[in-house]
């Protein structure tokens, strides 16, 4: 069984088991970055199966960077190709020092403007991103709540790569020869989360391999506790790696429920 039947295998199980109505409507976040396209090639294998009932893509031109318009007419053509309606909204930030808050108010607002009634948003945030956001509140906040993670369900959001690692994503996308683009920003450490991803971070998982898998296990169990699980079966909270050791983390065996954090 190859790496990519896997990839699915896992991220199918865990959007199944969540507790919303299927098969799905979805409208998918997508920025043309590695992550989202990797989420929007996933999503069009289920609609084919019909697994998720219609799809259709979301995407925000902060128009910060040069590659801006290239990326808007790149999907422009992608979705056009793959017969997906595509919208695209226009982002001006105000406020430099607080352009990351202000972009992430803007797209969550105008996407839930959007959305149908009986439609999810997805967007592709994984295990990594939800570690990071963890740590980070964890210097700024002291809310127990808050450093849970990032939601693997809100009311109306689902993100079904919380069950899978940056790793993986990446793999997958090389395996898949898919094409994305590289955001230069993300190489700016003058950003908080960057400079946690490029500065903290490594240096952690160098010295603690089983960094992220413990993290999951210890913020499932956390979630449970403070009655903020997503599913109401809370025994599913054990380890287990999902292709080979250092690879990702599988927080439950093929007859459970997978996946790692909270919902709000």
């Amino acid at each position: 069984m190859n790496f990519v039947h896997l990839f699915h295998k896992q991220v199918t199980r865990f959007l199944l088991s969540l507790p919303v109505r299927n098969p799905l409507r979805v409208a998918l976040a997508i920025s043309g970055g590695m992550d989202s396209v990797a989420l929007f090639y996933f999503l069009l294998e289920l609609k084919e199966k019909k697994i998720i009932e219609s799809l259709r893509l979301f995407h925000v031109n902060h128009g910060m960077r040069r590659e801006s318009k290239e990326e808007e007419e790149y999907l422009s053509r992608l979705s056009a190709d793959k017969k997906i309606e595509l919208k695209t909204f226009s982002f001006q930030g105000k406020d430099a020092r607080h352009f990351e808050k202000e972009a992430r108010d803007f797209r969550y607002n105008v996407f839930k403007n959007e959305l149908y009634l009986d439609e999810f948003l997805m967007t592709a945030h994984h295990i990594d991103d939800s570690f990071e956001w963890t740590l980070m509140q964890q210097f700024k906040s002291s809310s127990l709540k808050s450093t849970l993670g990032i939601p693997v369900l809100t009311k109306n959001i689902i993100r079904p790569f919380m069950s899978v690692t940056k790793k993986q994503i990446q793999r997958y996308v090389k395996e898949r020869d898919l094409f994305y683009f590289e955001d230069k920003s993300n190489e700016d450490d003058y950003y908080e989360r960057n400079y946690l991803r490029l500065r903290v971070i490594p240096l952690l998982k160098e010295k603690y391999p089983s960094l992220l898998e413990n993290y999951v296990s210890r913020h499932n169990f956390l979630a449970a506790k403070l009655g903020k699980s997503v599913w109401r079966d809370s025994h599913c909270l054990e380890n287990k790696f999902l292709i080979a050791k250092g690879e990702g983390v599988l927080l439950c065996s093929a007859e459970k429920k997978s996946g790692p954090l909270l919902q709000e």
